[in-house]
């Protein structure tokens, strides 16, 4: 598991605006310890911060919660047309025209489409 980028100094407390920043990190499970109590410790005390927090997590928890559905054979064309595509599918992999590959749900599709 990768670790989150938000640091702190020695003694440094967070504010609102680094307590936003970092909130992402806090939901993920990929912040410093360190950062993970004072985000908590913050949104106990700052009503504001702790609606956005509480937002941030129902999106957070939706997002993980949604089916892995692939899109309709349709909705490549237009993403193919727009980005100049070579005409060969996602990711350029011999697919025909306008087809999205079989059985390829959209997380592999997104992955192969902009690169890991």
């Amino acid at each position: 598991m990768s670790t989150g980028v938000f640091r702190l100094n020695q003694n440094e407390e967070l504010g609102c605006e680094e307590v936003r920043l970092a909130m992402g990190e806090v939901l993920d499970g990929v912040a410093e310890l360190s950062v993970k109590l004072q985000v908590e410790a913050h949104v106990r005390q700052c009503p504001p911060c702790a609606t956005e927090m509480n937002e941030m997590r129902e999106v957070v928890e939706g997002v993980k919660k949604l089916s892995d559905v692939p899109p309709k054979p349709e909705a490549w064309p237009p993403v193919e047309q727009a980005t100049g595509g070579s005409g060969q599918g996602p990711g350029g992999r011999g697919q025909e025209a306008g087809k999205a590959p079989p059985e390829t749900n959209i997380w592999d599709k997104f992955w192969k489409f902009f690169g890991k």
